[in-house]
This record gives structure tokens, sequence and C-alpha cells, in this order.
């Protein structure tokens, strides 16, 4: 039987260098295993030489193709793998069916609904089903407000698919009417850590999300440093308001500047105020939301800086050739103010460079102050000015 093909190309051989001979029980010697050699082998040896290279070049190819094909399959492998892996930790969970009617829970992890930089949430209370925004701050913090979060028996962030994950209260601050929301679980985009200050007359970007009736929506600043107050009696300092008409389900959402910076959180919640026609957006602003925010999130708990002062509007009829500014009538003992030798009757015309002219202003400014930040008052007595340095305090008390 003549030799294979391919074992002639492992050994070198032509075509015209085959065994053409009857068959036998064995195949000749190669002519490097022989001590001699015809003289017809040595043009042999040199096209056997050219063989060898050529099937040494053909094995390397070989290999290399089987090496990136092995990488490849490891990588789709390791995907599949990671893909099965996810499946199983959302399954794993109990998220929340967003309609009581359907038996069947939609199934989606947190990365799905966290697509930020605003998710829908539902609130359920007492049988009652309601929408708001949340506005992601941190990974797997979310901003709203806290009275909605304060009355719901349970609270879920719900994907544009339909799917829900549950979330829980981290913290809630009447002060602010702030909550802290946590969903467990991977987010993707980008938190929204930056911000900046909202200033009167800016245009800004209220970001309702990508919900089915979410959106984009323009507004401008008309009043920033407003103090309102609650059904429940509460006042909230330092909110502003931009010219957008409020919807409850609005509650939550980001206002974002030009730049793409968070410049507040919308609450369209009610509001005890003056009957104006139509009522405008208010907007917490972020530099408060995120002072609230850091303190519930490290510690738990809302903490609000504290001068020990009880101030009031400056009287219409004074007559002192001083700025505009409040009136202290009591300096607390062992408060900040205390140390910075304020007094009764003095007028505190300025906090950290920044005019404070009503009560309403110097209660803003104090919002966005935590607890140990060293600043200064400007003060004011006979139409002398002054600026004193002082060190905020954690509030001791609510209210």
């Amino acid at each position: 039987m003549a030799p294979d093909e391919d074992d002639d190309v492992e050994r070198g051989l032509g075509d015209d260098d085959r065994w053409m001979g009857p068959a036998v029980p064995h195949l000749p010697l190669p002519p490097d295993d022989r001590v001699w050699r015809h003289p017809s082998e040595f043009g042999a040896q040199s096209r056997a030489q050219r063989g060898e290279q050529r099937l040494l070049r053909r094995h390397r190819r070989t290999r290399r193709f089987v090496a990136v094909g092995t990488v490849a399959t490891a990588v789709a492998l390791g995907a599949l793998v990671g893909v099965i892996s996810s499946d199983d930790s959302r399954t794993s969970r109990s998220p929340l069916a967003i309609d009581g009617d359907n038996e069947e829970e939609a199934r989606l992890g947190a990365d799905e609904v966290l697509s930020g930089p605003v998710v829908t949430v539902e609130f359920r209370a007492s049988g009652r089903r309601s929408l708001a925004r949340a506005t992601l701050y941190r990974d797997r913090y979310l901003l709203t407000a806290a009275r909605l979060s304060a009355e719901a028996d349970s609270i879920s962030v719900v994907g544009v698919t339909g799917g829900a994950v549950a979330a829980t209260v981290v913290g809630t601050d009447t002060h602010t009417d702030l909550a802290v929301l946590r969903v467990d679980g991977r987010t993707e985009g980008a938190a929204l850590r930056r911000r900046s200050a909202l200033v009167t007359g800016t245009a800004v970007t209220v970001m309702t999300g990508s919900a089915p009736s979410g959106g984009a929506q323009q507004a401008t600043v008309s009043a920033t440093d407003l103090g309102v107050r609650t059904p429940d009696g509460v006042d909230i300092f330092g909110l502003a308001r931009i010219d957008a008409p409020p919807q409850p389900e609005m509650t939550g959402a980001a206002v974002l500047d030009g730049s793409g910076r968070l410049v507040g959180v919308v609450n369209a919640l009610e509001f005890d105020e003056p009957s104006s026609g139509d009522r405008s957006l208010m907007v917490l602003p972020a530099t408060i939301a995120a002072n609230v925010a850091d303190s519930i999130i490290d510690t738990g708990a809302p903490q609000h800086a504290w001068l020990g002062v009880t101030i009031v509007d400056r009287p219409p009829g004074d007559t002192a050739p001083c700025p505009e500014g409040v009136a202290v009538t009591v300096v607390h003992p062992g408060s900040p103010a205390e140390e910075a030798q304020m007094r009764p009757g003095v007028l505190v015309v300025g906090i950290g460079g920044q005019d404070t002219p009503t009560v309403d202003a110097v209660m803003a400014k104090m919002r966005t102050l935590q607890p140990g930040d060293a600043t200064t008052v400007q003060l004011c007595s006979a139409g002398t000015t002054m600026t004193r340095p002082i060190v905020v305090v954690e509030s001791p008390v609510e209210g």
C-alpha cells in the first residue's frame, strides 16, 4: 500500500520521490537515518527542507488560530456565565409588581431600572398608588420628597418596561422635606454628584426621567431663598421657584443648569403659600439637598448647622444707619453666637460674605452649611459694621 500523501509531506518528499514499488511491510529509512545516500537524494533533501519550512509555518499559523479561538471562546463563556449569574441574582430578588391585579411580577435588576439621572418611583399607601420621581444622587441613593416616603407602605423604583425593584428609606428630613432612598444593586449612568447654586434669572432644565411620561422641560429661576410652610406647619427655608406649572408626579425630578450640573430637586407638593393665581414649581437647591443627603447617608440622620440666636426681620421703622439685616433678640448660652460676642439688638447683615436682609435669607444660608463649618458673620450696631469669625455646630433641638 502506497504511503499516505500527508506522510510524504511530513517527510519533505516531492511527488517524484514517493515510493512507487509494490506493497512492502515497511517503508525505506529516510536518508538522514542511513549511512549512505544516493546522489539523486541531494535534490530531494533540498525540497524536503523547503517542505519542512512550509509545514513549520503552517503549524505556527494553526497554533495562533487555536490560541485566538481559545481566548475568544473563554471571553464568550465568561460573558455567558456573567449573564446567567446576573439573571440568577435578579430572580433571587423580590421586586414589587406595579400592577396589583397582575400576578406575574416583573423582575428587573437595579442596573436596568436605575438608568439615571432621574427614575420613576411608585409609592403605595393603604391600597392607593401614586407615582413621582427621584434623582440619582450617589450610587444606589435617590432623592425625593420626605412627605411621600413617610406616608408609603411600600416604595419601588419602576423600570421603563414595567418591572420594579424595591427601595428602602435611608432617612428623611422634615426641615427640607427631603428623603434619601436606597436601591441595592449595580447602577448604570453617572450619579449626579456635581452641584451648583441656583441663580435668579437663569435658565434650567427639569429632567423628569425616561419613563413613558417623562422627558425634559425648560424653565427659568424666578426667585431664591424662599421660606414656605407645609400643611403640617413645618417651615422650609432656602427653596427656589421656577416658572413651571407644578405637577405632583414631578416631585423628585432633577433640575440641571446649562452645563448639566445638578442645581436642585423638584418639590411639587402642596405648601401654604399666598394665593397668586397659577402656582410655580418649588425647588430645593442642590447645595442644601446635598448637605442633608450626605449627613443622612453618612450618619443615618440629617444634621443642620446652628448659629444659636433667635432673629426677627428688621422692624420697618428702624432708622439705624446699617445695611438691611435681621435683628437678634436672643443669644443662647454656650452657642457659637455667644462665642462670637453677639448681643441682642445687633443686626446680622451677612453670613460668609453673603447679604442676609431677611430671616428667610439667613436660614437659607444656614441650610448650605454643615456642622463644624467655619464661616464669618457680618454684624452692624449703631452704624458700625464688623465681621466676626464663627464655627457653626449641629442644632441641639429639632425645629
